[in-house]
């Protein structure tokens, strides 16, 4: 016989199943086995199966059910009736709980290596299926399945810190994250996950593990961190120096001199007491001059660096989102694009991690709700936030204590005193006109200095000629309108300086009103404006001059959301035709660059198959590659804004935009930005009959899905471009797209009807397409070749492919020709002629900037050093490669590396760790035919182990899986099933050979 009660209630007679199906049987059972070989009294019985009131039938029931139970046995006396109530017999060798505390016991032994606890544990934790007794939910929380399962944790921490102690931190990291995930406040388990992201190198995400248990601990239990946790972040903390971003920035705007505003400074605190602080008043008060001020007089308080960031909360543009907003902090302690995570949780706990060991100061300008702030606080108790708004942020108050800090108008003398030390003598020449303007203002400060600009530059004006245009209430700006019935809006104000400007700078106070992103440079301006760059620039820095715009260090242009409202208004004085023709010309600015960008990155003008877009306007040059990557990267949130803002005459410019930008969001594994930019695209192409557009909008779609593993949502994209295609007759765009789909086929594991797809597609490509569509037509042919099982076939395919790089000249398409005839020749059995041909593919990738070939041409070098014994070697590449497939964000990337991993290492417990590693990740990501192909593979791992009976189950879900898919690998794996003898350790003869026959 055979109990298990490590998960579901199941019990084995000469390995059939006879687990009683009732619950008053499975009750009575499970009741005695948790008191196994001890008597139960039938009172305990009772009490456990009618806990509220036992009905008058109870006894006789009781009888019945074990009057059955005894017929599942194997002899009817194991389980008696003594005097002390009802026992069951269970033999040592009978019971999953007694082997489990036998193994468990073992690790008490002195002097284990870290090889024997990993073997100890591992067959420890084998034996769970679940949690104790889960489908017998009355005792789920007995005292004894509590023991098993704490038990069970302690068994788990063992078995982690065995694996550190050897050096398998990604194992750690699975297997504790795993645990925690389940038990999110289990502090042994929290802290061996940090030790384990910091053995990898990732002392970042240590740290965010630690943030969040110590806010669960605090806000559900009302606990601080134990010992063992805050250990772990000692620990992190000491290495955070090798792996943190070096930067300390220092980006708070220029100091203002103030008046009247001691007590405000004073309010805002003590820079020693480090917290929260919000400063709230109305607009144009002068928050945002009280904040920076306080920051410059106390900056030696801040040695770890300040950051500024305007959160757009009150402005024509939309607030700054939250996962835009920690993405540019992020960046501002240095950390590279591709190394900030995707999703606000994500990045906040970054943010957190990376501050918590650091005294800095944070300064969130113009919030608008506490939402958009809470992401952006900083973790320890060393840093200082001060937020800006016009709202007071209750919330803040409320659940983070923070200080709310009120910055009134200023005192009608301050105000005075203001003026009077901006315009000089003249304001005593008439003081009342002074005060009279002083009060007009609202005693704004922002009101109060661009009056004294708008006196300073018209020397001939008196403060009382001044005060006259003022009061006249029709032309204020209705931003400042406090609805309170003083005068505190300053549209007035803002045009006095306005109308002062010569007619080209007012020109480009205009265009910068009509700006989609946050700031611009030159030369998008120069487009913007549709003047020659260096009147641009001549214009722009008289608006800087006079406060009408500002300029950044690295020379970028911008305004304060109240100047950029009024200049939009004037914009729109010139009308909606010049307002259009200005948004396309930036439009066209972007795009046009981002193709020049392109061409740079990548010299194949087939592979983008995109014509210039004729423009008379400014083309950004690039000397050299990272120059084009860097302009991509930093305009890609301002070309999205444009691209959001598009008409409809602009479709063609969409289109153009979408496919060069394209590349680039794809390469730095940008996959939620590219959804963004090509539903945009969609949509556009929809809405003005495009086709074309609406078409390359649904195939980059279904590219970004692909990247991101929802192959569901990739075909749904690819089989709508292949009827668009069919729509417009477009017998080449129908082709690439159903050989697309033809790939996502493949991955989900029909390689047959993908098989088929192809060959239907080769011909029309060869027809209708170019040198390059039908390289990577015949590579996806091959692939699939290769993985039904014909590595000649695919090689004659790829050796084509590679004749037609060489003819057309095709540098980018090289790479991934030369990665598949490493796979034709590794699977024909000629390893160093793989390795050779993964060398040179990720060689070349590297050239032509093809991140994803690289990773998979290291993973396949890997796989030779591997198969050629140079285990160290191998294991490393692969390690490696599997690293920056998972900061790439592509999950086939990541699921072809494990599979390549899976294939080639001979160490059992490495192959049966990434076999399960690679059998749960092609589960989740929905790749049908990998999960097949893992499972038998993991299944004559486990027989040549002598682990028969997950080998055969392992191999009859594969058999099941290769049937539903029409895979004729069915039969080879439902016959080597066959062929593991029940109820023997006995393996397959041949594992390799075995394998080789379903992989």
């Amino acid at each position: 016989m055979r109990f298990e009660t490590l998960g579901p209630l199941r019990v084995f007679r000469e390995d059939a199943d006879v687990t009683p199906p009732g619950r008053v049987q499975r009750l009575v059972l499970a009741t005695l086995l948790l008191q196994a070989n001890h008597p139960v009294p039938v009172e305990a019985l009772t009490d456990g199966i009618w806990p509220d009131e036992p009905p008058s039938t109870a006894q006789s029931r009781l009888q019945l059910a074990v009057h059955r139970l005894r017929s599942r046995l194997d002899d009817p006396a194991r389980l008696s009736l003594d005097p002390g109530g009802y026992r069951l017999r269970v033999g040592e060798d009978e019971s999953d709980v007694t082997a489990f505390d036998r193994l468990a016991a073992g690790l008490l032994v002195d002097q284990l290596t870290p090889d024997q606890v990993v073997d100890i544990t591992s067959e420890a934790l084998s034996l769970w299926r679940g949690e104790p007794l889960e489908d017998v939910v009355e005792l789920a929380d007995s005292a004894e399945a509590l023991r098993w399962a704490d038990r069970r944790r302690w068994v788990v921490e063992a078995w982690c810190h065995a694996q550190l102690l050897r050096g398998r931190s990604a194992e750690v990291i699975d297997r504790a994250a795993a645990a925690l995930a389940c038990e999110p406040l289990h502090e042994p388990y929290a802290a061996v996950l940090m030790r384990a992201l910091h053995a990898a190198g990732r002392p970042a995400d240590a740290l965010a593990v630690y943030e969040r248990i110590r806010i669960g601990l605090r806000d559900e239990l009302g606990l601080d961190p134990g010992p063992a946790l805050r250990e772990a972040q000692s620990e992190a903390l000491g290495e955070e120096a090798s792996w943190s971003p070096i930067t300390v920035p220092a980006e708070l705007p220029p100091d203002v001199p103030l008046t009247g505003r001691d007590d405000l400074l004073e309010l805002i605190g003590n820079p020693e007491q480090a917290r929260l602080r919000v400063v709230t008043g109305m607009a144009g008060a002068g928050k945002t001059a009280a904040a920076v001020a306080w920051s410059h007089r106390h900056l030696g308080s801040f040695p770890d660096g300040q950051i500024f960031i305007d959160l757009r909360g009150y402005s024509d543009d939309a607030p700054a989102a939250p996962a835009d907003a920690l993405a540019s902090v992020l960046a501002s302690l240095g950390l590279a694009h591709d190394r900030i995570p995707t999703g606000v949780e994500a990045r906040a706990a970054l943010w957190r991690s990376l501050t918590a060991a650091r005294r800095m100061l944070v300064v969130l300008d113009n919030a608008r709700e506490t939402d958009q702030v809470r992401p952006m606080l900083t973790g320890g108790a060393d840093s200082t936030v001060i937020v800006t708004s016009r709202n007071a942020l209750p919330g803040l108050s409320a659940r983070e204590g923070a200080e709310v800090v009120v910055a009134s108008p200023l005192t009608p003398e301050a105000s005075v005193t203001l003026l009077r030390g901006l315009i000089g003598r003249r304001a005593d020449d008439d003081p009342a006109a002074v005060r009279e303007l002083a009060r007009v203002c609202g005693d704004l400060p922002l009101a109060l200095r661009i009056a004294a600009q708008e006196l300073i530059a018209r020397q001939d004006l008196t403060p009382a000629e001044l005060l006259a245009e003022v009061c006249d209430e029709r032309d204020r700006l209705d931003l400042l309108d406090a609805d309170d019935g003083d005068a505190t809006d300053i549209r007035a104000v803002i045009s006095w300086s306005y109308r002062a400007l010569q007619p080209e700078s007012a020109q480009v106070f205009r265009r910068l009103g009509l700006l989609p992103g946050a700031d611009i440079d030159l030369p998008a301006l120069t487009a913007l404006c549709d003047m020659p760059e260096r009147e641009v620039r001549r214009r722009a820095e008289a608006l800087v001059r006079i406060h009408l715009a500002q300029r950044s260090a690295t020379g970028r242009y911008r305004q304060h959301d109240l100047l950029r409202a009024y200049a939009a208004e004037r914009a729109a004085e010139d009308g909606a035709e010049a307002a259009s023709a200005a948004r396309t010309r930036l439009l066209t600015f972007y795009a046009r660059g981002a193709q020049e960008a392109q061409r740079v990155s990548f010299p194949d003008g087939e592979y983008l198959a995109q014509e210039a877009i004729v423009t008379d306007g400014p083309i950004p040059e690039f000397a050299a590659i990272p120059e084009a990557q860097d302009w991509l990267r930093r305009e890609w949130p301002n070309a999205l804004a444009a691209l959001e803002r598009a008409e409809d005459g602009d479709a063609d410019l969409v289109l153009a935009l979408a496919k060069a930008w394209h590349v680039h969001l794809r390469d730095n594994g940008l996959y939620a930005d590219g959804l963004r930019l090509h539903e945009q695209e969609v949509k556009v192409g929809r809405r003005t009959g495009n086709a074309i557009a609406e078409y390359g909008g649904h195939v980059r779609l279904g590219a970004n899905r692909r990247n991101l593993g929802d192959l569901a949502g990739a075909e749904r994209e690819y089989r709508t471009a292949i009827r668009i295609a069919e729509s417009i007759g477009d017998p080449a765009r129908r082709a690439r797209s159903t050989g697309n789909l033809a790939m996502i086929t493949a991955l989900r594991g029909r390689l047959h009807e993908a098989e088929e797809l192809l060959e239907q597609v080769m011909p029309v490509l060869r027809e209708h397409d170019g040198a390059y569509s039908i390289a990577i037509g015949l590579s996806c042919l091959a692939e699939c070749r290769l993985r039904s099982g014909d590595p000649e076939g695919a090689e004659e395919l790829l050796q084509e492919g590679l004749r037609l790089c060489d003819e057309g000249d095709l540098p980018m398409r090289r790479p991934g020709v030369l990665l598949g005839l490493a796979d034709a020749a590794f699977n024909r059995g000629r390893v160093a002629e793989s390795e050779g041909y993964a060398r040179d593919a990720e060689r070349l990738a590297e050239e032509v900037g093809e991140p994803k070939i690289r990773i998979l041409a290291l993973a396949a070098v890997g796989r030779a050093r591997l198969r050629l014994d140079d285990e160290a070697a191998g294991h490393d590449a692969l390690r490696t490669a599997i690293g920056l497939a998972r900061g790439d964000g592509s999950v086939e990337v990541a699921m072809s590396v494990l599979e390549m991993y899976v294939e080639a290492t001979a160490d059992r417990q490495v192959a049966t760790a990434m076999h399960r590693e690679a059998v749960a990740y092609a589960a989740e990501h929905g790749f049908t035919g990998h999960e097949a192909r893992m499972r038998a593979a993991l299944g004559t791992v486990l027989a040549d182990r002598g682990d028969a009976e997950r080998a055969r189950a392992e191999l009859t879900l594969a058999a099941e899986m290769y049937a539903v898919l029409e895979d004729p690998r069915a039969e080879t794996a439902a016959a080597l099933a066959e062929r593991i003898a029940p109820a023997t350790t006995a393996r397959i003869s041949d594992g390799k050979s075995a394998e080789s026959e379903l992989l």
